[in-house]
Formats: C-alpha cells, sequence, structure tokens
C-alpha cells in the first residue's frame, strides 16, 4: 500500500525530466548568456589577463554551461556532446600527428589547446539548449538591446571619449582592443536585429551603424553595414540608399578606407599587407605540407618566409615582427593553412549551410514586408542562428583573431541549433 501511494504521489521519472527541459531561460539568464559571450573573452584580453581571447571564450563556453544547468537541460541537446567533442578532439590530434610526420610541429602548443576546443564544443550546446527554449519576443528583445549597447560603446569609442583601460592600446573601444574586433562582434547582432525590426527601426538601425562607421574609420564594419542592406532591402533599394549617400561619401576624405583596399605589389599599409600575408600563408603552409595542413594551432610558430611578412618586419624594425602570423589576419587563412584539404572540404559545407541561413533571413524580411502572420514557434531562435552563421563571413574573410573568439562560439551553438532543429530549408 505504501508503495502504491508513494508512486502516485511523485510523476514518473520521465515526466520530471519532461518537467525540467521545458524550463524557459529568465531574461537575466540570457542577458548573462550574452554578457558572458561578448565580455568575458573581450574584457580578459582588454586588461591584458590572457594574451589572446582564447581563456575569455572558454571561460564564456564553462559560464554558459552553469547557466543551462540552471535552467533545466534538454537530453536531445546534450546526450551526444560528449561523443561529438571526442570524435573531433580526436581527429584535430590524429591530424597533429600527421603534420609532425611531414615538418616541425610544436606539440605542446597543440595538444595544449585541444582541451579549449572540447570546452567550447559543451559550452556550444548549452547555448543552443538555452537558446532553443527561450520565449520568441524575450529573445528577441534582449538581442535587440545588446545590439544597441554595442552601437553605444562604439559611437563612445569612435567620439574619443575616456576609456577605462590601462592606456596601452591604440585605438580601443572597451572592451575591445581594436576597432575591428567590435566590427565582427557586433555584425551578427546587427544583422539579427534589422532582420526582425520594421522598416523604420531597421533604417535607425542602419544609419547608425553607418554613422560608427564614419567614426570609428573601420572597413570591416562598412562590408557588414552593406551585407545587412542586402540581406534587408530589395535591390532597388540598395540602389537609392547608394545614391542617397554618395554626396556623403564624395564630401569625406576616404583615403583611409582606399589604401586598405590597395592590393598592388607596392601596398605599404599594415592592414593591407596583413591581408595579404593571409593568403601567402595558405600557399607557403600547403607548399610544405603537401596540402594536407601544418596542423592545429601552429600558424606562425616557425615563422614565415612570404614576401608580405618580410615587408611587414622592415616596416615595424623587426618590432612585433609577427603580426597576424599566428592568426593569419582572417581565420579563413588559418583554417586552411592548418587543416590544407581537410579544411577546405569543412569550408565548402559550411558555405552551403551559410548560403541557406542567408536565403532564410532574406525570406523572413520578405514576410514581414508583406505582412505575413507572425514567426512560428522557434523561428527568432533560427533567425538567430542564421545572422550569426553569416555573419561569421567576416571573421572569416576579413579580420580573424582566432578559432576561439565570441562569433565562433556563438557559430557553433547555431549550427548545433540548426541540426538540432532543422527548419524546411535545412532539411531540404
Amino acid at each position: 500500500m505504501t508503495s502504491t501511494v508513494a508512486t502516485l504521489s511523485e510523476p514518473p521519472s520521465h515526466t520530471r525530466k519532461q518537467r525540467r527541459s521545458s524550463i524557459v531561460p529568465s531574461t537575466m539568464a540570457l542577458y548573462a548568456l550574452f554578457a558572458a559571450v561578448i565580455g568575458l573573452p573581450m574584457v580578459t584580453n582588454f586588461y591584458r589577463l590572457s594574451s589572446s581571447v582564447s581563456f575569455g571564450t572558454a571561460l564564456a563556453a564553462l559560464a554558459i554551461v552553469a547557466l543551462q544547468s540552471a535552467h533545466g537541460a534538454r537530453a536531445r541537446f546534450t546526450k551526444h556532446v560528449p561523443l561529438l567533442a571526442l570524435v573531433v578532439t580526436l581527429g584535430v590530434a590524429l591530424h597533429l600527428g600527421l603534420a609532425a610526420m611531414l615538418g616541425n610541429v610544436d606539440l605542446v602548443r597543440g595538444l595544449g589547446t585541444v582541451p579549449l576546443l572540447a570546452i567550447c564544443i559543451v559550452g556550444a550546446a548549452a547555448a543552443a539548449d538555452l537558446l532553443s527554449r527561450a520565449r520568441q519576443a524575450q529573445l528577441r528583445h534582449v538581442v535587440h538591446r545588446c545590439t544597441q549597447v554595442l552601437l553605444v560603446l562604439g559611437f563612445w569609442g569612435g567620439l574619443g571619449l575616456p576609456e577605462p583601460s590601462f592606456g596601452d592600446w591604440s585605438k580601443p573601444i572597451f572592451p575591445f582592443t581594436e576597432p575591428s574586433h567590435f566590427a565582427v562582434t557586433i555584425g551578427p547582432y546587427l544583422i539579427f536585429t534589422c532582420i526582425t525590426s520594421r522598416t523604420s527601426a531597421r533604417l535607425a538601425y542602419v544609419g547608425a551603424a553607418l554613422l560608427a562607421t564614419v567614426l570609428l574609420q573601420s572597413t570591416t564594419l562598412a562590408a557588414i553595414v552593406f551585407l545587412t542592406l542586402l540581406l534587408c532591402l530589395r535591390l532597388r533599394h540598395v540602389l537609392i540608399v547608394c545614391a542617397l549617400i554618395a554626396p556623403l561619401l564624395a564630401s569625406l576624405d576616404l583615403t583611409y578606407y582606399l589604401s586598405r583596399l590597395d592590393f598592388s605589389g607596392e601596398a605599404d599599409n599594415l592592414t593591407t599587407l596583413v591581408y595579404l600575408q593571409g593568403w601567402q600563408l595558405i600557399g607557403e603552409s600547403w607548399d610544405a605540407s603537401h596540402w594536407l595542413g601544418i596542423g592545429f594551432q601552429q600558424l606562425g610558430v616557425f615563422g614565415s618566409d612570404v614576401s608580405a611578412a618580410q615587408l611587414i618586419a622592415a616596416i615595424l624594425h623587426d618590432a612585433d615582427a609577427s603580426l597576424n602570423l599566428f592568426d593569419g589576419g582572417f581565420t579563413l587563412a588559418k583554417i586552411l593553412s592548418e587543416f590544407g584539404i581537410f579544411g577546405a572540404a569543412l569550408l565548402l559545407a559550411f558555405a552551403s549551410i551559410l548560403l541557406r541561413a542567408a536565403a532564410r533571413l532574406h525570406r523572413h524580411v520578405t514576410r514581414l514586408r508583406h505582412h505575413a502572420p507572425g514567426s512560428q514557434a522557434g523561428e527568432i531562435g533560427m533567425l538567430l542562428a542564421c545572422a550569426f552563421i553569416v555573419g561569421s563571413l567576416f571573421e572569416l574573410f576579413l579580420r580573424g583573431i582566432g578559432y576561439f573568439t565570441p562569433t565562433s562560439l556563438m557559430v557553433l551553438a547555431s549550427l548545433w541549433m540548426w541540426w538540432k532543429q532543422p527548419t524546411q530549408e535545412a532539411s531540404a
């Protein structure tokens, strides 16, 4: 009799799991998630608590796992994570061993960073779980506020107002050490915010981003604004906007921007040279490794003989001559250099998802334009995932700072959401 009463008074274990997995994360939890993703990597680097953003990104991943534990966890978002982390890290380690048989490899550096990869995979899955369970309006509100805060930080830095730093960064935008880091971080948030806003608000956000671009003189941010316009507006509207801002551009001194678009052999702008160096490093690495890649975290460890690197060293008079050798200048250069044809195959698969994500974002804007019914369940979460996937273009092709960054952590989470909650586009 006692056992019968106990059975009736306690819900089955699977019911308890279902209730626990249906917990909606609070608004404060979502703010904490994005604050961890953006703030921890950048603040630790800004105050030189670490030499890169990798350590802060790992801390952010662990913080997200703690948030997920406090707000339940869906089994289908977590049960395959340890196996996935194990497979990926073993694959990276095996490739590193292959690279060691083909040339010089710093095994301590390579293997020592592999745990960070596992931590980020676990943290990304936890972030995907939390974002997929958030309410639509709640998630939209929080991300819009993040965009607004980032724009304010951009204006603050662009106007040259005092920054809470040690004064040893040339163009800081707290908590970012330089404008390009700010630009690649705000990119996905700006895209999502514009995609999910009405026309008037969308134009206001684009206008604010254009103003920040002028204040910060950031070519990367200019490219982000242009892509956002392409995603949000019809082609004829993009042409109209370009025609309206053309007189303003004609009145500005564009020498700064044009110097970064000079890819001739006589280029002496450091930003341009770093970009050229990234492409040259790919060729050098492929030749040295027979197209198989030089190994995880090996780019720049043993220096480089490419012409752009030599010119950078001459300009800097051997001070910080290894500028951007370790990260390649942009993430595509690092992936292709270190993983060779394997990295190329991975990027091709990612490109397919990226194109479908961009199409999905544009279709959502079209539905808003025609006053279509509201978003389906999970729609806002998937739009955010698509925004991060598309926004990763800027780290891939323009300005990357390594593998473990706020954007890369969220891209992993977005890919996890794409796989676990396939939309019609993803499953077609």
